[in-house]
């Protein structure tokens, strides 16, 4: 189903990530960039999860590893699109807020932290405090509402089954400026 500002994909739950992986790249094929276009979904664990989606996606965003952190399960490459989890008062960046992996920060050519660009300028992360980050390229409905994005890219699966409500739904669709 094709109209001019969207359009639903069928596809079985075992191909949803390779699905976005293939509109993700139609968007960048048509001059889009991460900054244009957000993927929210309603859950973070399982196969078709938030945190599941940002590993299997990144790779179309980002595909510079030449720097990169590795922080338990997270993976940070300069230039990755990440998302506060935590209000930082004294920075003046909030739970929720997106930034970009600006560049890493050096002691004696080893990596001790990163510098994050957020709207209001660049924040600094140590090693302990990499945990108030993950990646963004898909996050959670919850977490978008009073954002607005370009393009947005919702996958709907019966795994989700549990969060799909209409006020769900509507929230999701409504953060899309076009598309």
């Amino acid at each position: 189903c094709k109209k001019d500002d969207y359009n639903f994909l069928k596809c079985d739950r075992i191909n949803i990530k390779g699905k976005l992986k293939s509109i993700a790249e139609l968007c960048i094929d048509k001059g889009l960039d991460d900054t244009d276009i957000q993927i929210l979904a309603p859950m973070y664990k399982g196969i078709s999860g938030i945190d599941s989606l940002n590993k299997s996606i990144s790779d179309k965003f980002n595909i510079d590893y030449s720097f990169t952190i590795e922080s338990k399960d997270k993976v940070f490459k300069q230039g990755d699109k990440v998302i506060q989890l935590v209000n930082r008062n004294e920075d003046n960046i909030m739970n929720g807020d997106i930034g970009e992996v600006d560049s890493f920060i050096y002691n004696e050519n080893q990596i001790t932290g990163m510098n994050v660009k957020f709207d209001s300028g660049i924040v600094s992360y140590d090693k302990e405090s990499y945990e108030q980050l993950k990646l963004a390229y898909a996050i959670s409905i919850h977490k978008s509402q009073g954002s607005e994005f370009y393009t947005t890219i919702i996958p709907f699966t019966k795994r989700y089954n549990i969060m799909l409500k209409k006020r769900l739904y509507y929230t999701a669709i409504t953060r899309a400026k076009s598309y």
